[in-house]
């Protein structure tokens, strides 16, 4: 429709910069979808970084002179200063050194029902402690190079593990009986 009244131009004809600045709820509707879109890309970059830094550790050093095997309540259950056995259960760890996450999954790493501590008695006070590994129903933890992270662990990995660190396959899957003292 055409406006005739004389000067005023007609209301099809406004220059689009004579709009008034759109309202802060117009812009949110605007914007807000892609601000959403860039924050959950940036959160899963942030996600990916951690987890696939944790996805791999490094070998445990073959230094470790002492292992104390502790329950889910840090209740000692036996400690081993033989170096075959020692071997024989860091060899078990360096086979498992891929395939760890869980530090940025919604609960946090799970509390293994049995751990295997891991000392070098040789090191300074504040460094005899290298690091942890641990099991409990399909999965094992760990404590290494300041991380926590666990994996999937197979029926048959948990029953060799319990065997090496001298604990019945029952107390890696159910914890260890309550009635039980860690002290006979």
């Amino acid at each position: 429709m055409r406006d005739l009244s004389v000067g005023k131009p007609s209301s099809s004809s406004r220059d689009e910069h004579e709009r008034p600045p759109p309202t802060a709820a117009a812009l949110l509707r605007r914007w807000a979808p892609g601000c959403l879109a860039v924050s959950l890309g940036l959160a899963a970059l942030g996600w990916w970084a951690v987890r696939s830094s944790l996805e791999r550790f490094a070998p445990v050093s073959h230094s470790i002179d002492m292992v104390t095997v502790e329950t889910g309540h840090r209740d000692t259950l036996r400690v081993i200063a033989d170096q075959d056995s020692i071997a024989r259960i860091l060899a078990f760890i360096n086979d498992r050194t891929e395939g760890w996450g869980g530090v940025s999954d919604m609960f946090g790493v799970p509390v293994p029902q049995v751990t295997a501590f891991l000392y070098n008695s040789a090191a300074p006070v504040p460094d005899r402690f290298q690091g942890s590994f641990g099991a409990g129903d399909g999965f094992f933890a760990t404590q290494r190079e300041g991380d926590f992270a666990s994996r999937r662990a197979s029926r048959e990995e948990l029953d060799a593990f319990a065997g090496l660190i001298g604990v019945p396959t029952s107390w890696v899957r159910n914890g260890v009986p309550t009635h039980r003292s860690a002290n006979r």
